[in-house]
Parts: structure tokens; C-alpha cells; sequence
């Protein structure tokens, strides 16, 4: 990764040839590639764990049970990182964790727990919250207002570089989809990197460089 390397001299001269994380639309043959199912007893603990704290407001505030309380939910979510996000393409769609039998804060009790099972979840915005939902609130981007509270479209960015502590993933949960829209889009910063350094090598000091 290019934050592993101490000069950006270094990384400038040469094309960055990790396999797996320099990708595009063409890489992958099959949805193997990037996604991953839970298993009936993994799902089955999941839903016991929603239905049983869908209840409790700003579920961000109270503590999340020991991981041993899920064994195979763990088990199956720790595979899953080191597959896709460590080793693999660096993104998975995960299957397995939507029923429509579950209540709007039942998916958001399941999402929550597998944040916590990845990892250790990070404040998003001034306010410290850790769990932002992403809704149409009649906000405009024209007038100052955000993305994720608006129905307009945002531009490909990765999240939180402003933070002295940036995230190592970032989690997207459908609660409810839209009727039109909404589509997600991925692209591979090192995929991008190669291309500049291949193509318009003058450009890669400035991007290396600190700026807004």
C-alpha cells in the first residue's frame, strides 16, 4: 500500500503491482469475487442479537456483547475480512444478513454488530456520531448541505481523510432501497494511481502533496 512506504520519491517511479487491489471492471469473472454469504447459524445468530436489543435507543452508546456470544457470526465475519478486505480486491458485498421479516431497527442492530466484528467503529462528523443514515432530507448540495441528506448524486472521494484517525473500511447498509437510483460506485485508488503515473506522470507530485 502506498501509505507503507516512506518516500513518495520511491512511490513515484514506479507502477504500485499489487495483484489484487489494482483492479477495474474487467478484473473479476465471477460475483464470487467480491461477494460472501453468512450461513444459516451465523444468520440465525445475527437475528437474535436484533431482535433482542431493536429496542434500545442510540444503540451506538451501549456496549456490544463478547464476540464469543457469536461464535460462528464471528468466525464467518472474521474469514470474510481477511479474504476480501485483507487479502482480496479490498471491498465485499455481503449476502445473508437482509430479511424482510425484520424491522427497520432490526437491519440496523445486525449492521451494527458486524461493524463491531470488523472492527472498532470510528466517529464520522463534528458531532461524533457513528452510524449516519443516509436520507433524502429536502437538503440541497448548492446550498450547503451534505451528500447523504440530499437526493443528489456525489462525486467518487474516499471518506474521512480530514481526520487525524482515518477509517480502514467504510460500511454501506441498505435499509430500505429506492425506487429508482441509489446505486453505489466503487473505483481502486491504486488502479487510478497507475494510470496518472502512466500516463500524466507531471500530475502525481501534486496529488502527493498536501492540499484540500
Amino acid at each position: 500500500m502506498v501509505a507503507e512506504i516512506n518516500s513518495h520519491t520511491e512511490v513515484l517511479k514506479k507502477v504500485i503491482t499489487n495483484h489484487f487491489l489494482s483492479w477495474d471492471q474487467n478484473t473479476f469473472k465471477a460475483s464470487s469475487d467480491y461477494k460472501f454469504s453468512l450461513s444459516t447459524l451465523a444468520s440465525e445468530e445475527l437475528a437474535l442479537f436484533a431482535r433482542e436489543n431493536s429496542g434500545i435507543s442510540f444503540i451506538e452508546d451501549n456496549p456490544i456483547p463478547p464476540h464469543e456470544t457469536f461464535p460462528t457470526l464471528t468466525k464467518e465475519i472474521s474469514i470474510m475480512r481477511h479474504k476480501y478486505l485483507e487479502s482480496g480486491y479490498g471491498f465485499v458485498i455481503l449476502n445473508g444478513m437482509l430479511s424482510k421479516e425484520f424491522t427497520r431497527l432490526e437491519k440496523i442492530c445486525c449492521f451494527w454488530l458486524i461493524c463491531n466484528i470488523i472492527g472498532i467503529p470510528l466517529a464520522q462528523n463534528i458531532k461524533k456520531e457513528l452510524l449516519v443514515e443516509v436520507t433524502d432530507k429536502g437538503q440541497k448540495l448548492e446550498e450547503g448541505g451534505r451528500y447523504h441528506n440530499t437526493n443528489q448524486g456525489g462525486s467518487l472521494h474516499t471518506d474521512s481523510p480530514q481526520w487525524e484517525t482515518t477509517p480502514n473500511y467504510v460500511g454501506l447498509y441498505c435499509v430500505q432501497q429506492a425506487v429508482s437510483g441509489g446505486e453505489s460506485k466503487l473505483a481502486s485508488a491504486i488502479s487510478l494511481h497507475n494510470y496518472i503515473l502512466i500516463n500524466y506522470p507531471e500530475l502525481l507530485p501534486i496529488l502527493y502533496d498536501s492540499f484540500h
